[in-house]
């Protein structure tokens, strides 16, 4: 008869502190881990970076790792990149983690001077053992030409290696490339597939690629209501071009009611992020007084903005009112 044990991570936290009062480096760090998240017992990152230490002190490689990243980011400890980068080095041999962490080191120059060879090294060794953080970064240098030849194929390999793993942004830059033909052959049924898993998984950039997808019928069928979806939970996470386009959907009303309170509102705050589109739009919605008073003047101003951005729309709007004089 096949027996199992029932997830108890209050019991867990407690056996934990047992053995980690033993002496018991494991125990100290998987401990650690539960007061850096919460999990089973109150959050506390100052007691989560105490049992790291004691971890660390002992040789554990992981609570390097993680006392590393409290220190490069200065959490719950001052912060200390140099210190940090030392623990990473420690560690890397045992911990991947650790190893990719020391590499976006030297990538950023942060406790170690920038070095992008040394980066690039790193970031090969430990995607070799499997980490797919360093195969996607890899992927992305090699899709670009960034401190490596350029080469397609092989961007295509590491990237594809990384989305098996479910990483959210190597499918939708699978998605990317698949759309776009880069590196393999153009496939728009492919790249909505990649871009519907990264949009599952929380991807705004996925979620705002996939509904111009659905919103245009590239996937076979259109499907208005699931794109508006899937551009207010791109918008809600900030993806500046996915709040313009939520502005519009509310203007002409696409997969939503026509509102053009909520068409001005979004097209303002795309604006305030520098969307030429958004700046564009905002004039257009002051020049008619569109869900605001009409306000020419705001109007002209919001063009001029579009305009220095090189948005040919707002340019000609710009002219028409001069034109006009209104």
């Amino acid at each position: 008869v096949g027996r199992y044990v029932v997830k108890d991570l209050e019991k867990a936290a407690k056996l934990y502190e047992r053995a980690a009062e033993e002496g018991d480096p494991q125990a100290m760090c998987g401990l650690g881990a539960m007061y850096y998240y919460g999990n089973g017992v109150t959050k506390s990152i100052r007691r989560a970076v105490d049992l790291f230490r004691k971890s660390a002190d002992l040789g554990n490689s992981t609570a390097m790792y993680f006392l590393g990243m409290c220190l490069e980011n200065g959490t719950g400890v001052e912060a200390d990149p140099r210190q940090a980068a030392e623990l990473y080095f420690k560690a890397s041999e045992e911990c991947v983690e650790a190893q990719y962490a020391l590499a976006l080191c030297y990538a950023m120059g942060k406790g170690v001077p920038r070095d992008m060879n040394k980066a690039v090294q790193l970031y090969r060794q430990a995607a070799d053992r499997g980490n797919e953080e360093s195969k996607y970064s890899l992927g992305c240098m090699y899709l670009d030409g960034d401190y490596v030849e350029k080469d397609l194929k092989r961007a295509f390999e590491y990237i594809f290696e990384a989305a098996k793993a479910g990483h959210p942004a190597a499918n939708y830059q699978l998605g990317r490339m698949y759309e776009k033909g880069l590196g393999v052959e153009m496939n728009r049924r492919k790249a909505g597939s990649y871009y519907k898993t990264a949009a599952n998984a929380g991807h705004a950039q996925a979620q705002f690629r996939r509904a111009e997808l659905l919103m245009g019928g590239s996937e076979g069928r259109r499907d208005q209501v699931q794109a508006f979806e899937l551009i207010e939970k791109a918008a809600a996470q900030g993806l500046p071009e996915a709040v313009c386009q939520l502005g519009y959907c509310y203007e002409k009303g696409f997969g939503t009611k026509v509102n053009l309170l909520l068409a001005f509102e979004n097209y303002k705050k795309s604006a305030e992020m520098g969307v030429a589109a958004g700046q564009n739009n905002l004039g257009y919605m002051y020049e008619h007084g569109f869900g605001t008073q009409r306000d020419p003047e705001k109007a002209v101003a919001c063009y001029e903005q579009a305009a220095r951005q090189g948005l040919k729309e707002a340019k000609y709007n710009l002219a028409s009112m001069y034109e006009r004089g209104c």
